[in-house]
């Protein structure tokens, strides 16, 4: 089965009661863990929202299905391609072994989830203006200071470990 969007991703994990932009931004274990069994599953759209066309989209490809005219729920295929994506997505790594490459998985899904948009990989245009410009006070785009000041902790314990030179 192909992969679905972010927009995709978000639908299914509210339907689920799952905080995936938490999940994903946290680095706690237990933000990234899925319970066994979850709490909800339905999605209630109202037609013509901008929702709707994308559920609309999700029961085509069978990922959910119809229960009334606006109560939507994930499928049994929903459910095992979300957990697969959510895995991808999500990853936890212990703080001994946090590597540039976890760092830069957030900062890119930040960036999708916000819809910024600086180039190939977004990730490596927010390290180079955190070391090009915020370290010497310069002035940057309000997306970009945006994303600096989000990651700049995470940024500067990379950077004084030398993982960002």
């Amino acid at each position: 089965m192909e992969n679905l969007s972010l927009k995709q991703m978000l639908l299914v994990s509210h339907s689920i009661g799952v905080e995936l932009f938490e999940a994903v931004m946290s680095d706690k274990l237990k933000d990234k863990t899925l319970p066994v069994e979850f709490y909800r599953n339905y999605f209630n759209v109202a037609k013509g929202s901008a929702d709707h066309d994308s559920i609309i989209q999700l029961v085509e490809l069978g990922i959910m299905s119809v229960i009334t005219d606006n109560y939507y729920r994930v499928t049994e295929n929903g459910i095992k391609q979300f957990k697969k994506q959510f895995s991808e997505l999500a990853i936890y790594m212990p703080k001994n072994k946090l590597d540039i490459n976890y760092l830069k998985n957030k900062i890119n899904f930040y960036c999708s989830f916000y819809n910024y948009k600086f180039g190939e990989d977004n990730s490596e245009h927010v390290i180079s203006s955190y070391l090009n410009y915020y370290l010497k006070k310069y002035r940057m785009s309000h997306t970009t200071t945006d994303c600096v000041n989000r990651f700049k902790n995470e940024l500067k314990r990379y950077n004084a470990s030398g993982f960002l030179a």
